[in-house]
């Protein structure tokens, strides 16, 4: 009998998708690639032959919940015709994405502390920096689109508010793990209808 073929890229997210269980459970620290094997269906062995170690998983998993993110911000834009109601649905899925998986909102703050400091600083720093300068440059392209339409003014400083909303959005869900009062989608509607009252009263 021939030996059975394995999907590697089924394999590597199989994985990621316990190792993001575990994690968001356990946190970087506490968790055991044992408990991520086991949550797999895997042995151990097999979890090293994917990922040279448990800092390789961190990262596979973090990225794992940013493009599962990205690719619901695309499904939600594809709906729209406008620029400024495709950034609005965006940021609705963003928001309400993070809400719904409020549990995983740890991963990132261990990835904060992570890339801050010890061995990994520089890799992981790159990888936060590329995932800002990702979702920085979506927002900007929807903001210039919209001045073309005319939905927002041509004064606007399209980087220096893609910068500004994309970091709101991460001070409100942060604000919103420590204290489950504040209503990160009522802040982020709030947010979007000021950028479009000052850009409209600047036009």
């Amino acid at each position: 009998m021939p030996p059975r073929t394995v999907d590697v890229e089924a394999r590597r997210e199989q994985i990621g998708r316990a190792a993001i269980e575990i994690f968001a459970r356990d946190g970087l620290q506490g968790a055991a690639v044992d408990d991520i094997a086991d949550a797999a269906g895997l042995s151990k062995g097999s979890i090293y032959r994917y990922f040279a170690d448990k800092e390789a998983l961190f990262h596979a998993a973090f990225e794992m919940v940013q493009r599962q993110l990205l690719g619901e911000c695309e499904r939600a834009m594809a709906g729209q015709a406008r620029a400024w109601d495709q950034l609005t649905a965006a940021v609705t899925v963003i928001v309400t994405g993070l809400q719904r998986h409020i549990a995983l909102f740890p991963l990132t703050l261990e990835f904060w502390a992570a890339a801050s400091a010890g061995p990994s600083r520089e890799r992981l720093q790159s990888v936060m920096a590329g995932m800002y300068r990702e979702y920085r440059e979506l927002v900007m392209a929807l903001l210039r689109q919209g001045q073309v339409e005319g939905d927002l003014s041509p004064d606007l400083d399209v980087e220096a508010t893609a910068a500004w909303l994309v970091g709101a959005l991460d001070g409100l869900m942060l604000q919103h793990w420590f204290d489950p009062g504040v209503d990160p989608a009522v802040g982020a509607s709030r947010m979007l209808g000021t950028l479009r009252q000052g850009s409209a009263t600047a036009s």
